[in-house]
């Protein structure tokens, strides 16, 4: 299928991205930082990109949305086009397809400075009522390793990081000295400019995925040194 024929079906067709509640409703009962609470993406270069490389896993990369009262959603979010004839043969209809969903707290984290918040060292990420999605992430192939290497499959995170309204990182290791997992703070909004971006443009999905990862990476690079 051309590009022109996929951006016109994605403008046309209603997707799951957008009907996403973004997260942190002022409603709820807040038991996690405010500044955690929001819309996560992964940057890293351990868990996703070199399956979808080498043609693993189609392009897409992990999602954290953390509600405010500590409830969290961790999705794939997909960045290719949803063909309807795919979709209906192979039951995969998503955009952010869904991984599991549970709480998570923050332990060990300093108090909040203005807008701020810098993590404490020997903080730690817990993930805890985690309940695996039945669906389609991939292929039969992919699926399982996509859930393996997911966040929220390993319960405790040491993490280091910023917790910040507009700019902030959480990089996550299992165990000391690892190569940490790298998540940056992203707008609902721009994660589908981002996205549309791909579909209205001449760049691979992984072409684009590295554009976006350069910059961000640079900085997880110089922040895990």
């Amino acid at each position: 299928m051309s590009l022109f024929r996929y951006v016109r079906r994605m403008l046309m067709a209603p997707i799951t991205l957008l009907v996403l509640t973004a997260a942190g409703s002022a409603s709820a009962q807040s038991s996690v930082p405010p500044h955690l609470a929001g819309w996560w993406i992964a940057v890293d270069n351990v868990a996703f990109p070199p399956l979808w490389r080498d043609g693993t896993i189609v392009p897409m990369e992990e999602l954290l949305i953390i509600e405010s009262d500590g409830r969290f959603e961790n999705r794939m979010m997909g960045f290719y086009g949803v063909d309807p004839g795919y979709c209906a043969k192979e039951n995969l209809c998503s955009d952010a397809p869904l991984v599991a969903t549970g709480r998570l707290a923050l332990s060990g984290s300093a108090p909040a400075t203005g807008k701020e918040q810098i993590l404490a060292s020997g903080s730690k990420l817990l993930f805890s009522d985690v309940r695996t999605a039945a669906n389609r992430i991939d292929s039969p192939r992919g699926d399982p390793i996509i859930r393996a290497r997911s966040v929220s499959a390993t319960s405790a995170w040491m993490v280091e990081g910023r917790l910040d309204v507009d700019d902030g990182m959480l990089l996550l290791r299992r165990t000391a000295g690892e190569e940490p997992r790298a998540f940056v703070t992203i707008a609902p909004e721009k994660l589908r400019r981002l996205r549309a971006g791909l579909m209205a443009s001449d760049l691979s999905a992984l072409a684009l995925l590295s554009r976006f990862g350069h910059r961000r990476r640079r900085q997880v690079d110089a922040a895990a040194q």
